[in-house]
């Protein structure tokens, strides 16, 4: 965010007494969440592909590259 949005909420008043910096809490929390989605939808995001390609009569093979059969010829996969 913006440092100048962040300064205009980071001192609060309540009653003569100053809070300090509610928004970086509120900031870092929301930062730590975030993360936890982008995770999860990265996951889910790969099950899914994975799953499609499982389903269209693809395999994975040991590099990590997707075939319908043809035989890949990498140092990875020469020696499986």
């Amino acid at each position: 965010m913006d440092s100048q949005k962040n300064l205009a909420f980071s001192k609060i008043l309540l009653k003569d007494i100053l809070i300090p910096d509610l928004v970086e809490c509120i900031l870092k929390e929301y930062s730590e969440r975030i993360n936890a989605v982008i995770t999860i939808q990265n996951h889910y995001n790969k099950y899914i592909y994975e799953k499609n390609m499982i389903d269209k009569g693809y395999f994975k093979l040991p590099c990590g590259d997707w075939t319908s059969g043809r035989q890949c010829m990498c140092d990875i996969c020469m020696d499986y």
